[in-house]
């Protein structure tokens, strides 16, 4: 037997077994609906114990023992239909009527359902396989200390039962929908560190490209060759033609002369403004002057 699909709109997120106030309620009327049958059966059919009385002054008689009128007890006929209404009421609720529809008398009431992850009810196996183990949320007698403790602490709030049966109490409205039990939430990623710090890139070996220097002046260019005087003609001075140094390859990326220098191990590049070589400086992350 399948249970009817989910009307109307989905329930709100959050946990769906945070009912544990409903189903404790729940279980009070299911357990106390057997109670109150069995106390007034009892009043109706039991007998007081046998040679039993009291005088009207408090004296007691009897043959061998002397109890109080209220000591009653049931036997026989009136012990085996209690027995039989109490076996058939647990059976009949707690395992055909909660595993073909997920709700009993005090479920109904208290608008809870029991169902399993898949938002159906249990069926009749995983519900008696719920009952029987869920003796153990019982203990002590009349007080479910440990289903109290278990539902109150543990994730999802099952007790010794569900976690035997995987079964979830839920509000009724998530009857039909899949049980989903939010986790704990997951940490803040923290924002990916930015650096502003640009590392000095080293000198490559020979036949590599040497480092970039941010600026360098383009070369100048060879004055054309002034011509040559007349004879007996005044002559201005020419300007001096830069000094291009010996063995350099001129780098059109960098606009310098670059030179590997094998004793240092590194490359120079020439300074145009300052008419020197510069050497590159590993701590500083510049150039500067070749020291000699």
């Amino acid at each position: 037997m399948t249970s009817p699909l989910p009307t109307g709109p989905p329930p709100s997120s959050g946990d769906p077994t945070a009912v544990v106030g409903r189903r404790f309620l729940a279980a009070i009327i299911d357990i106390g609906i057997i109670w109150v049958f069995g106390a007034i059966f009892w009043l109706v059919a039991s007998q007081s114990a046998p040679g039993s009385a009291v005088l009207a002054n408090g004296a007691c008689t009897g043959r061998s023992f002397c109890t109080n009128v209220n000591d009653r007890y049931l036997a026989g006929g009136p012990l085996a239909v209690l027995t039989i209404v109490w076996f058939v009421y647990m059976v009949g609720v707690f395992v055909l009527q909660r595993g073909l529809t997920g709700r009993t008398v005090g479920t109904m009431l208290t608008g809870v359902v029991v169902v399993g992850d898949d938002g159906r009810p249990l069926g009749v196996g995983r519900a008696l396989v719920r009952s029987v183990a869920g003796i153990v949320d019982y203990v002590p007698c009349c007080v479910p200390l440990v289903g109290i403790i278990t539902s109150a602490t543990t994730t999802g709030h099952h007790r010794v039962g569900d976690m035997a049966a995987r079964s979830h109490v839920v509000g009724g409205e998530h009857l039909g929908r899949p049980v989903v039990i939010p986790g704990p939430a997951a940490p803040p990623v923290p924002p990916t560190p930015v650096s502003y710090a640009y590392p000095a890139q080293p000198p490559t070996p020979p036949g590599a490209q040497p480092p970039v220097m941010p600026f360098a002046p383009p070369p100048a260019a060879a004055p054309a060759p002034a011509p040559a005087p007349a004879p007996g003609a005044w002559s201005a001075p020419q300007a001096p033609t830069p000094t291009t140094p010996e063995g350099a390859v001129w780098d059109e990326e960098r606009r310098a002369y670059l030179q590997w220098d094998p004793a240092r191990g590194q490359w120079l590049q020439f300074d145009q403004a300052t008419q020197q070589w510069h050497q590159y400086d590993h701590a500083t992350g510049r150039w500067r002057p070749v020291e000699t």
